[in-house]
């Protein structure tokens, strides 16, 4: 039998039947947890300077898409019920997007309020929360790039930096390196 293009139906359903899906979790998100946390001479909220300086070792993470616009990542360096110490972060990250964008894979600049795409970041801890404050004269704090997401899980990199030391209210500020949800 022929179709309306004159080809066999055969072939028209295999044709369909090989169509490539996109991009996976597991294609996409090959990459391990690697993020680099690196705070010096911060003291903003704080009682004095906070310094840390190396991997956080991500144990759990939440992933909560929001609306088309909107999705939420929470990192964890500690498991749920932990003790409270100085060293327990949570890497708290919000994924915007405007004037008629929905969330996608790319740049999420860092509070780029003027960008269709945009992003937030906090470090919290039990003895306070660290911005990536900025003053005029800086480079740009950076981004949050999104390489891949679905309803349940996510993945991408931080290049986020803030570097004036001697302003106790910037301090020295690091977050970089590949980050996954749990799969």
């Amino acid at each position: 039998m022929l179709s309306c293009a004159g080809q066999p139906e055969e072939d028209i359903d295999s044709q369909e039947n090989n169509e490539d899906p996109g991009p996976t979790f597991e294609s996409e998100c090959a990459a391990d947890n690697e993020v680099f946390f690196q705070l010096e001479n911060y003291g903003y909220q704080y009682d004095t300077n906070v310094t840390f300086n190396g991997t956080l070792d991500i144990v759990r993470t939440e992933w909560l898409v929001k609306n088309d616009s909107t999705a939420e990542l929470k990192m964890y360096n500690y498991e749920l019920g932990a003790p409270d110490t100085s060293s327990n972060y949570q890497v708290y990250v919000e994924l915007h997007t405007k004037n008629g964008e929905t969330l996608q894979s790319g740049s999420y600049p860092y509070q780029e309020w003027d960008a269709n795409m945009w992003s937030k970041v906090n470090i919290i801890s039990s003895t306070g929360t660290v911005y990536f404050n900025w003053s005029m004269g800086m480079p740009k704090q950076g981004h949050v790039v999104l390489n891949y997401y679905d309803d349940d899980k996510a993945c991408g990199e931080f290049l986020l930096e803030v570097n004036k030391p001697d302003a106790t209210t910037i301090g020295h500020v690091v977050l970089n390196g590949n980050w996954k949800t749990s799969d």
